[in-house]
């Protein structure tokens, strides 16, 4: 049977049969070495780092290693450690493989803050260290001030997994364990407390454990008999609709999400905030992301990969819609209100899944069946076509607008960068996605949570991932101020990690503003025009701060020079320095 040979085909490719490799004994001389070996035997190339006084053994060690002629992973100095978390954070979503932050002990963790917890909403690996004061050798004051009875809890709501390790020769299992269960599905952040009497402390060499043998479990194919109750559904429904939000964190779900759709003639929606490319904008079965005018004509709702499919104040599913859902996380345990119906719930890997149940309907339909889904699939290019044309011209419109509109600065950037440019977007109220063709997996990220300050950050991490391709951060002028810019561009201009950001600077808080007006359209700041603590005029020169810090930067005002100004800035980052446009746009008025 065609499906059997599917699920065969996706088992091996999963690699369930793993090759076992024996363990080495390994020359370290403290718990800091061990802590490089482990690193390095796992894969993880980069340690994004703030360091504190409780690091010196463990500076010391990558010190020896490079002097020695070993790789140890590159320590990429963030003078505020949200820049490091977010840079692992960008990382892990490119790669899909989790990267080393290192923080100073108990205040360091403190300010990961809104990093942490978008990396946890995100479900991105991440290995969080974090120095701890010592029990023996204390040498400074801070030692007893430093201390705490339960680090790990000032950030267990948001981590895998926690421990203090007690004793240098417990590094080795640590470590591989923390990797381990990071990397399980649903991935996630996981904190290590690393205090530097254990990390000085003498080892006569260490046996290193097998990386091979510390896999997280293979994600599961759902059950048969589920996969084909979800391929009925679809098959018999009148006007199915699919809706993403993160599916795309593994690019090769996204073209069997497309198989998906055509097998189906069903319309894709990707939700906000739409985490990854999910599926092509320009397909004909793209509908944006704006879930509300086609939510109500659906009788059946497939949700993949999906946190938050639509929010009730604006549309609901109508009654008797049937809901299916396929998802790694399922039942959103890290969410405690997440009150959405779900009629068929089917926990697994869309990467596994989604080519079975394209083929379970293939194999299922009749020629009625395909005559019907093909004349669904035409009324949806129609819509989509017609969509696409109405952002597009309204774009244009506005073109000569000063000042600059948020739409015609999305449309340029649009039309300058190319198919392999990855969009790092930050820009929340502004950023217009739907102007922004994303067509190839791994092209678009945003953070997944709710925390602003990820896009500095994360474009560095992903610029390291990804060293040969464009990398543009995208950045309301709200979350640039909290991505601590002079860190990230000082990490950026010494770590030589070139990439373009672009400032849609409205110079307010329109999350604010738009939240005031929604609950009091005729309240007294709808009314006066004065909406406190959502003003950021007049903006600071956010341009000098970029020069400054050694970067290409320049303030655009004028909408005819939109494009000049983004190809003098490609210009110099591929020449290899970063650069920063401060483009400064209409601020919102309500009403």
């Amino acid at each position: 049977m065609r499906v059997v040979k599917i699920v065969e085909a996706v088992e091996a490719a999963a690699g369930l049969a793993q090759a076992v490799t024996g363990e080495r004994r390994i020359p370290v001389e403290n718990g800091a070495e061990a802590l490089v070996e482990v690193l390095s035997a796992n894969g993880v190339e980069y340690l994004f780092t703030n360091t504190g006084t409780d690091h010196a053994a463990i500076l010391e060690a990558l010190a020896k290693y490079e002097a020695t002629g070993r790789r140890p992973p590159r320590a990429i100095l963030c003078m505020y450690e949200n820049v490091a978390m977010h840079a692992a954070h960008g990382y892990a979503a490119a790669t899909g493989r989790p990267q080393a932050v290192l923080v100073h002990v108990d205040v360091g963790t403190q300010n990961v803050g809104g990093a942490l917890h978008n990396a946890c909403r995100a479900r991105v690996p991440v290995l969080l260290m974090a120095g701890a004061a010592p029990m023996t050798g204390r040498i400074f004051y801070i030692h007893w001030l430093q201390e705490r009875a339960d680090q790990g809890g000032i950030v267990r709501q948001y981590v895998k997994w926690d421990y203090q390790v007690r004793q240098a020769r417990d590094v080795n299992l640590a470590l591989q364990r923390a990797i381990q269960v990071a990397r399980e599905e649903p991935c996630g952040p996981v904190y290590l407390a690393l205090p530097s009497d254990v990390m000085i402390e003498p080892l006569d060499g260490m046996t290193l454990l097998p990386p091979e043998r510390f896999q997280p479990p293979v994600p599961t194919l759902p059950p048969m008999a589920e996969l084909q109750r979800m391929a009925r559904a679809l098959l018999t429904a009148r006007n199915p609709l699919i809706i993403t939000t993160y599916l795309g964190r593994q690019p090769a779900a996204v073209p069997e999400l497309v198989r998906l759709a055509e097998a189906v003639g069903a319309p894709v929606i990707e939700s906000l905030p739409a985490q990854y490319m999910n599926f092509p904008s320009d397909h004909p079965l793209h509908l944006g992301s704006d879930v509300a005018p086609y939510l109500a004509q659906a009788d059946v709702i497939c949700l993949l990969d999906c946190d938050v499919p639509w929010v009730s104040r604006w549309a609901a599913p109508a009654p008797g819609a049937r809901i299916l859902q396929l998802d790694i996380d399922p039942v959103k345990r890290g969410i405690p209100t997440w009150d959405f119906p779900v009629d068929l719930k089917v926990a697994g890997d869309s990467r596994q899944a989604l080519p079975v149940l394209a083929a379970l309907i293939e194999e299922e339909a009749r020629e009625a069946d395909r005559r019907r889904f093909a004349e669904r699939r035409q009324r949806w290019e129609q819509e989509s076509r017609e969509r696409r044309a109405r952002i597009r011209q309204a774009a244009l419109a506005k073109s000569h607008l000063r000042p600059i509109e948020a739409e015609w600065l999305a449309y340029v950037i649009n039309q300058v960068k190319d198919e392999d440019t990855i969009l790092v977007d930050e820009t929340v109220t502004t950023g217009r996605i739907e102007l922004l063709d994303r067509t190839r997996p791994g092209t678009y990220f945003t953070s997944g949570g709710s925390s602003l300050g990820w896009g500095l950050g994360a474009a560095l991490g992903i610029k390291l991932a990804c060293p040969d391709r464009e990398v543009i951060c995208l950045t309301g002028d709200g979350s640039y101020v909290f991505a601590s810019p002079v860190a990230a561009h000082w990490a950026a201009v010494q770590g030589g990690v070139p990439y373009l950001t672009v400032i849609y600077n409205n110079q307010c808080y329109n999350a604010v503003k738009f939240s005031i007006f929604e609950h009091f359209p005729q309240g007294w700041a709808a009314r006066t025009g004065r909406f406190p603590g959502s003003d950021l005029s007049p903006a600071p020169d956010y341009a000098a701060i970029a020069r400054a810090c050694g970067l290409y930067a320049e303030t655009v005002e004028e909408p005819q020079e939109v494009k000049a100004a983004l190809e003098r800035s490609r210009e110099r980052v591929r020449a290899g320095q970063p650069a920063l446009l401060n483009v400064l746009l209409r601020t919102p008025q309500y009403p």
